[in-house]
């Protein structure tokens, strides 16, 4: 469930990639597209940090998917409770560092995005096992279940205008 790797940055036209930092494990570009959070280990912690160097949360948890709201003021993402381990809870941190936890520990927690309003995050998780459905939680914790379905869906991305990117995944 866990990556790493090396952040670089490419030109649509074609060229040589510019390295940026190493132990990435998720990036979101901010809404403007002049900067990047990220989410990454640095001495055996995990770090969100927008910009990059500037930390807005650090803990010994692994952290996901960040992902900017649709106004740019806050930074969703999921909070796991151990290295490699998929299960989570939907967080956010405003640009000043305020965390706020907004659901209960899943037992599976997946890939997370800004609703098209920008009013919750929706994203995939499993209350038993790795099957996944899709929620929404609002800011104030106020949760419901978007979608259901009997496989394990992921979620890739929501547009300004309500589409839905998501698959269901096979291990098979």
């Amino acid at each position: 469930f866990q990556r790493a790797g090396r952040l670089a940055r490419a030109p649509l036209a074609g060229g040589v990639p510019r390295e940026l930092l190493d132990d990435v494990q998720d990036a979101d570009w901010s809404p403007d597209g002049k900067g990047l959070a990220v989410a990454r280990s640095v001495g055996g912690r995990y770090r969100l940090e927008y910009p990059i160097g500037n930390v807005l949360y650090e803990t010994e948890k692994w952290l996901s998917s960040p992902r900017f709201s649709r106004d740019g003021k806050r930074i969703g993402f999921m909070d796991h409770p151990l290295p490699g381990d998929n299960r989570g809870r939907v967080a956010v941190v405003d640009l000043s560092g305020k965390l706020t936890i907004l659901t209960e520990q899943f037992s599976s927690a997946g890939e997370l995005e800004w609703s098209h309003s920008g009013a919750e995050i929706w994203f995939n998780a499993g209350k038993t096992g790795n099957v996944g459905s899709l929620y929404g939680v609002d800011l104030s914790g106020d949760q419901r279940m978007v979608d259901g379905a009997p496989a394990n869906i992921g979620l890739h991305d929501i547009s300004a205008a309500g589409k839905v990117l998501m698959s269901s995944n096979d291990a098979r």
